[in-house]
């Protein structure tokens, strides 16, 4: 009997091994299909550090207190809306599709096996540490952007809003309809919750179980619209938006009917948009936190909303049309709470869609390496738990 368990002890060591090395074997294949993603942030951070950093009064001591509020707050929230996401979805599948006669329980099924194959992890991690190292960067360049070039652009954007929309600012012709305490909050809530589907189709995508052609179009996009709208044009542009227009010296001031109704609408309904700008400026004043950086034009707000249309519009329609009038609500949203003027987002969406085509050339490209070809074919021998589709 104990020859026999000893056996059968042995012969599960072995196969845990084998499935460790495996798991191994597969990651570093993973890694090698993502070196471009890794090049990519490698020649961002290079380009920064050169035209940036290097600069007299440049601000990086902050870098290592951004990382730890970043792994304390923001991977754990990036983990549960990721889970969140994939719970909604299956459900919604077993539902409507696949409509058993226990739809808890093939639920919980399709939502174990999604969890537990190993394929998600060996594609997700290595784009995961590529973005992460990329947006770290692009934080840093962001909270430097004054440092290169002064905030100069605020009241040139004025005029040319008010010169585009017939004499009027946006946020006045909006305003009868969405001056409501009511309206304020609910947009404020929704423009609160674009990081949350920011991480969702973040995730989604980086942990899909293929090297899909719209993976790839998705993140090459993601890093270009961050790298020519958010840092290169934000420093071009160098702007902080209509809810700072006085904070930095500007007179008179024609946003001050709109700030003063949302200080008044915030004693109805909290507006959490007003604490995140209190926030912001605080850090702009010398505070650590979280979020970071004051840049307005373009609109990054905007030009990933539009992102997310275009990567989830070819796989689900529904979906699809839900982001795009979620985008709608950012755009409006972005100018009735006083963060942006009208043409930071017509800029984004511009550089948003130039990048998408960029993107779809460079995947073509990137999805035909040696590499990639080598990874998928490890994928597709794998024998993990197949995702459910």
């Amino acid at each position: 009997m104990s020859i026999s368990l000893t056996a059968e002890t042995t012969a599960h060591r072995l196969s845990l091994v084998e499935r460790m090395w495996r798991f191994c074997r597969l990651l570093g294949a993973g890694f090698a299909a993502h070196w471009m993603f890794y090049a990519i942030g490698g020649l961002y951070a290079a380009v920064a550090w050169v035209f940036v950093f290097r600069l007299p009064g440049a601000d990086l001591f902050s870098a290592w207190k951004m990382l730890k509020l970043f792994v304390v707050a923001a991977v754990p929230a990036m983990l549960t809306s990721a889970l969140l996401g994939l719970a909604v979805h299956r459900f919604y599948l077993v539902v409507t599709t696949i409509k058993p006669e226990q739809p808890l329980i093939e639920f919980v099924r399709i939502f174990k096996a999604d969890i537990v194959d190993m394929r998600r992890y060996v594609i997700g991690v290595p784009m995961f540490f590529a973005v992460f190292i990329f947006m770290c960067v692009f934080e840093e360049i962001k909270t430097n952007i004054p440092i290169v070039n002064p905030y100069s652009w605020d009241e040139t954007f004025m005029l040319w809003d008010k010169w585009l929309h017939f004499g009027q600012h946006p946020w006045e012709w909006l305003q009868p309809a969405l001056g409501y305490p009511v309206v304020t909050f609910i947009i404020s809530k929704f423009y609160a919750v674009w990081l949350v589907v920011m991480w969702m189709v973040w995730m989604w995508l980086a942990f899909d179980t293929k090297l899909s052609h719209l993976r790839t179009r998705f993140f090459a996009s993601y890093m270009l619209v961050w790298m020519l709208g958010g840092s290169l044009l934000a420093i071009v542009f160098s702007s902080v938006g209509p809810c700072y227009y006085t904070n930095i010296g500007l007179s008179p001031d024609p946003y001050s009917g709109l700030m003063a109704y949302l200080n008044t609408a915030n004693t109805v309904y909290p507006i959490e948009a007003l604490a995140m700008q209190d926030m912001l400026w605080e850090t702009y004043a010398g505070n650590i936190s979280l979020v970071a950086g004051i840049s307005a034009m373009p609109s990054m707000h905007n030009a990933t909303a539009l992102l997310f249309v275009l990567a989830v519009w070819p796989v689900n329609r529904t979906l699809g049309i839900a982001l795009a009038l979620f985008a709608f609500v950012i755009f409006i949203g972005s100018i009735h709470l006083g963060w942006h003027y009208a043409i930071d987002t017509y800029l984004a969406y511009a550089v948003t869609v130039l990048c998408w085509w960029i993107a779809g050339r460079f995947a073509t490209w990137h999805n035909r390496r040696d590499a990639c070809r080598r990874f998928e074919r490890m994928l597709n021998e794998t024998s993990g738990v197949p995702a459910a589709t």
